[in-house]
């Protein structure tokens, strides 16, 4: 449990930078914002799991290995719930692809 509020609390500062990183610094105050709220809304139609895996890996930048040993969930789980969530996060932003 500590783990995981742990890592909900690292996923609101990746969401935050990752937010800055899709917003440039040409862009206007009320375009960053909504694409923090897009972001958080696209993770908040994760699961837990899949929100989890996905902010591990790319808001954290860990391998697969090491989301396993983290989580404890096996290494194909862990990569088909980063997959998953990922399809999900790109299908919500309207983006259609991989």
């Amino acid at each position: 449990m500590r783990l995981f509020i742990d890592t909900r609390r690292i996923a609101r500062v990746e969401l935050a930078e990752a937010t800055n990183a899709l917003v440039d610094e040409s862009s206007r105050p009320a375009e960053a914002v909504g694409a923090t709220i897009d972001l958080q809304r696209a993770l908040d139609a994760l699961s837990r799991v899949e929100r989890l895996c996905v902010v591990l890996k790319l808001g954290e930048g860990l391998s697969h290995a090491d989301i396993v040993e983290i989580s404890g969930m096996p290494e194909g789980t862990v990569k088909s719930h980063v997959h998953r969530g990922l399809a999900k996060a790109r299908k919500f932003l309207g983006e259609g692809h991989e």
